[in-house]
């Protein structure tokens, strides 16, 4: 009765809130996909470095790790059009990549 307009809107016969009707959702989903990211990246590219850097390993070998760790990203200008061109429509179109992204 007190909640929001569109709350009985935004849920199924089970109760379990719809992702596409409930922008709370979204935004905890979003937090979260974020978060599960920004971890990860924040230790790869930031406490291996300084850990490496402590323990006596030179810049050369640094740099070549980040180097390394980064490849991947040169390769996004080519996975936007495979992304584009493929998709598993049961899922919608950018739901398997986020999997995939989050798996890998």
């Amino acid at each position: 009765m007190g909640g929001d307009p569109g709350s009985e809107a935004s849920t199924r016969t089970s109760g379990q809130a719809v992702l596409s009707e409930s922008p709370r959702l979204r935004y905890l989903t979003f937090s979260a996909l974020y978060t599960a990211q920004g971890i990860p990246e924040g230790l790869t590219f930031f406490a291996i470095p300084a850990w490496l850097a402590l323990n006596g390993v030179g810049a050369a070998a640094i740099g070549s790790y980040l180097a390394v760790i980064v490849l991947p990203w040169s390769f996004k200008l080519f996975a936007g059009p495979l992304m584009d061109r493929w998709s598993y429509l049961p899922m919608g179109r950018r739901r398997p990549w986020v999997l995939f992204g989050q798996v890998g």
